[in-house]
């Protein structure tokens, strides 16, 4: 009996005690996988923000286009033409013109400007400095855009009628004024400085960390009050 006894004590195993680092892994395994999901959260968050900006930003350019072709089909009416010419960069254009054009453009821009800032960008840094760069940016672009539509529709012309080189070198002016506008407005116009994104990402982690532990707590409770 003794002997059979002995044999069974071997066979049994012995409970092994939980050791602090085994309890503690746990807790470990939890904060990482909150982590993670905090992380997969807030990217998904910037993503859906980037691509609000971008769709609020494109309804503001389209207003801003409206605001534009409506001002200048007024300004060609009401001002009367008096024949005078002016050369501007690769052209000669028509005085009127160029001023319900310009007239016409500036508009748009302060149009542009005023609602990416309050809706797109949600800015409310230095408004006269970031005006003045909203400005800036057609000081090179007015000239491009008249170069390039005259010597778009120079080469067109020819091969598909005045009409359809028209469309095409307007069309296509309009895209790219879109694409580095809207990089020149996001990067430069209303760029976030430095300190607020670090300032920002802290309270993200802040935020983060607290959650973490909240959990954390959380999971020490519930396996207390299970033992």
């Amino acid at each position: 009996m003794e002997q059979d006894k002995n044999v069974t004590e071997i066979a049994e195993p012995k409970s092994i005690p939980q050791t602090e680092e085994t309890s503690a892994e746990n807790p470990k395994g939890i904060l990482y996988e909150t982590s993670l999901k905090q992380a997969e959260k807030n990217a998904k968050k910037e993503k859906r923000k980037g691509v609000m900006q971008f769709i609020k930003y494109a309804l503001c350019a389209a207003s801003a286009g409206i605001i534009q072709i409506v001002l200048f089909s007024i300004l060609q009416a009401v001002i009367p033409s008096n024949g005078k010419t002016i050369h501007f960069i690769v052209e000669d254009m028509d005085l009127v013109t160029f001023i319900a054009t310009t007239v016409a453009l500036c508009a748009s821009i302060l149009w542009n400007f005023t609602f990416n800032r309050k809706f797109t960008f949600k800015d409310a840094g230095n408004v006269p400095k970031a005006m003045i760069l909203a400005f800036l940016f057609y000081v090179p672009f007015y000239p491009f855009q008249t170069w390039y539509v005259h010597t778009i529709k120079s080469l067109l012309v020819e091969a598909i009628g005045t009409d359809g080189a028209g469309i095409i070198a307007e069309g296509t002016v309009m895209i790219i004024n879109f694409a580095l506008e809207f990089m020149w407005q996001k990067f430069v116009v209303f760029r976030k400085p430095k300190d607020k994104k670090e300032n920002k990402t802290e309270e993200n982690e802040n935020s983060g960390k607290t959650e973490n532990a909240d959990n954390t707590n959380n999971v020490e409770n519930s396996e207390n009050t299970s033992n």
